[in-house]
């Protein structure tokens, strides 16, 4: 079960710059999408943005289903242009469930 969740987005975009931080805690999640709208990124993740996750299934970016609604991502576009990700044990940078999601890392991903 997932303990925290920091950025939700249902069917609006996601930016982290260059200065920003997350800082997930064990179990967490830093950003859950479940959004159906194609857009060139939904969620961009620009260079030197740090994505801090604790252990224990902790996930950096998570594009999944609704519980409540059932609705499934799709179509989501992600960009990575080299953040910086520090990963707890058994945890994940990025989980992508169902297809027609995209991910793009036009840099060297520091982890």
């Amino acid at each position: 079960m997932l303990e925290r969740i920091h950025m939700l987005s249902m069917e609006k975009d996601v930016q982290l710059t260059s200065g920003s931080e997350l800082n997930i805690g064990d179990n967490g999640v830093g950003i859950f999408s479940t959004s159906t709208t194609p857009a060139t990124p939904n969620i961009d993740i620009q260079a030197g943005a740090k994505i801090n996750l604790g252990k224990d299934e902790a996930v950096g970016v998570f594009l999944g289903t609704d519980a409540a609604t059932g609705v499934q991502a799709n179509g989501v576009r992600i960009n990575d242009a080299g953040s910086i990700m520090n990963i707890g044990d058994n945890s994940y940078g990025y989980v992508l469930k169902r297809k027609r999601n995209y991910f793009l890392q036009t840099q060297v991903l520091v982890v």
